[in-house]
């Protein structure tokens, strides 16, 4: 594998006509995610797997990057705002999440709002008496450029520039681990269950430049 060239790396402002793009890099970087799994989006159900992350792509879009190296896209990643409060219900209709229940079932449906819903639960109950602060919402690297030390990279260099905190979520311990090689300390470490007795472990961590 061979080394990569900082210079070559550069990130731009997501366009819309993008966000079927970032959606395939959002499947490839958390399709095998333990949190994903809680719902089996990978294993049984594929077509909602795809639908779920283009989607979540267009909600993102204000917010996204595409990583670029020498003009080839290798990843993405969403910063949200302080005091952002997510999509509105009418948004999330606009962007079609009202498809689920019609296309993959009621079952599915309740279970992946009840994860998602139990993710959020934990986020604010950790967070709430903090200040205000952004979020990194997504971050995925191409399978093909792992292990370069693209994503430290990126952290360091795109990421957290221009921010004194930030904060995010990881649910996996490899990605804990890249986290702290740039600052990333943990707020809050659990295991979550869902209504439904599945399981994942949750880390908030936060990045604060003193």
């Amino acid at each position: 594998m061979s080394p990569f060239e900082p210079s070559k790396l550069f990130v731009r402002k997501a366009a819309w006509e993008d966000a079927a793009e970032v959606g395939e890099i959002l499947v490839g970087g958390f399709h095998d995610s333990p949190f994903w799994d809680c719902i089996d989006l990978q294993t049984k159900h594929p077509e909602a797997e795809m639908f779920f992350f283009k989607q979540w792509a267009r909600i993102m879009f204000g917010n996204s990057f595409l990583i670029l190296y020498d003009d080839q896209v290798i990843g993405h990643y969403s910063i949200t705002p302080e005091n952002d409060s997510g999509p509105t219900f009418w948004r999330l209709m606009q962007y079609g999440f009202y498809q689920p229940p019609f296309r993959y079932g009621w079952e599915f449906t309740t279970h992946a709002m009840d994860l998602v819903d139990s993710s959020c639960c934990t986020r604010d109950h950790v967070l709430s008496r903090r200040p205000p602060v952004v979020m990194l919402d997504a971050f995925a690297i191409k399978q093909e450029w792992r292990g370069r030390g693209i994503g430290k990279h990126i952290l360091k260099q795109f990421i957290l520039q221009g921010h004194s905190r930030m904060v995010l979520l990881a649910h996996e311990k490899k990605a804990v681990d890249l986290y702290e090689k740039v600052g990333f300390r943990t707020l809050d470490q659990r295991v979550v269950r869902t209504s439904y007795n599945r399981e994942y472990e949750n880390w908030v961590m936060e990045n604060e430049v003193l």
